[in-house]
């Protein structure tokens, strides 16, 4: 079976809350990271150290490798992000509490 290249963008403060072991499939390759400024990375870093962190979600929605994308708590005002995934031809997965 493949690896799915995933990548994570983080969008409001309560992903910690998440149990990622049991939400992502086994099969499943965290390999970028986007995590806004003012959230707490140290979650992500330490649960992905392989992962690279980016500084634009534009790095994930243009690298062609990655075909998942989870998108963490997101808001209303984050809809276009999820229509720019979608049409880039990625997977989306919404995750919120």
């Amino acid at each position: 079976m493949t690896t799915s290249k995933t990548a994570i963008i983080k969008c409001g403060v309560k992903a910690q809350e998440f149990n990622l072991n049991n939400e992502l499939h086994p099969h499943t390759s965290v390999s970028k990271l986007y995590i806004p400024a003012e959230a707490d990375a140290s979650f992500f870093k330490n649960r992905y150290p392989q992962a690279e962190i980016v500084d634009q979600k534009e790095f994930i929605l243009e690298d062609d490798l990655i075909d998942h994308v989870i998108i963490f708590t997101p808001e209303v005002n984050d809809m276009p992000l999820i229509q720019a995934v979608l049409q880039s031809g990625k997977n989306v997965q919404i995750m919120h509490n």
